[in-house]
């Protein structure tokens, strides 16, 4: 009877062993779960950051967000800053490249910073006419200032000039006169050239710079 008795009893004991251990086991593979969810930091896993959806640029690509919420490369994104410059994009799609130094404020993004006045080529027989009207003037000067010039003297003269309904007007002028010994004749040629009255049968031209060399004295 005592015998049967430690038998059971023994048996018991194995069946409750087993019995932990297999417990034991399933807590451990659950933990190990728990684990790979959260680690109580707040900071997502690997493996599961991979399956968060990404904001969708036009053409279907996946990019990041940036912190405001809207892609990088995209208007309304906040400005990329670089070494040397911070770049912006206008709401037409345009990359801008600030290279301000400071503080400034943001460009436009409805306004190209970078809008050029319109250039437009002027027709040759245009030219000998603006030309022609400045022989006088040239002439003058050379005779009014013949002590001061010397041998193979030559006057430059670049006019930047517009045409407007057909009249010629002499916006900018650079004049530079070689072997002239005074600088009254290159401001007496730059008079002439301010004072010139033309009109030619031309369409509108915003600006155009024309250079026309002379040879003096002028005869």
């Amino acid at each position: 009877m005592t015998r049967r008795f430690l038998l059971a009893a023994l048996a018991i004991a194995v069946a409750v062993g087993l019995a932990f251990l297999i417990v034991s086991a399933t807590s451990s593979g659950g933990s190990d779960s728990s684990t790979a969810q959260s680690d109580g930091s707040g900071i997502v896993p690997e493996a599961q950051a991979a399956d968060q959806p990404k904001l969708a640029a036009p053409g279907g690509a996946g990019v990041s967000p940036t912190n405001d919420g809207v892609a990088p490369g995209l208007p309304g994104a906040a400005p990329q800053v670089e070494a040397d410059h911070t770049e912006h994009i206008r709401n037409d799609g345009t990359l801008v490249r600030d290279h301000r130094s400071g503080n400034p404020e943001p460009p436009d993004p409805e306004v190209s910073p970078f809008v050029r006045p319109t250039r437009a080529a002027v027709a040759p027989d245009a030219i000998v006419a603006v030309r022609h009207a400045l022989r006088p003037g040239v002439r003058r000067c050379s005779a009014a200032y013949a002590a001061d010039v010397g041998q193979d003297a030559r006057v430059r003269v670049r006019l930047q000039v517009s045409i407007t309904g057909g009249q010629v007007t002499v916006a900018k002028t650079d004049i530079k006169a070689v072997n002239v010994d005074q600088n009254d004749l290159a401001a007496c040629v730059e008079q002439a050239a301010r004072n010139m009255e033309l009109t030619v049968e031309h369409e509108d031209v915003e600006h155009h710079m024309l250079t026309f060399p002379f040879r003096l004295p002028l005869k």
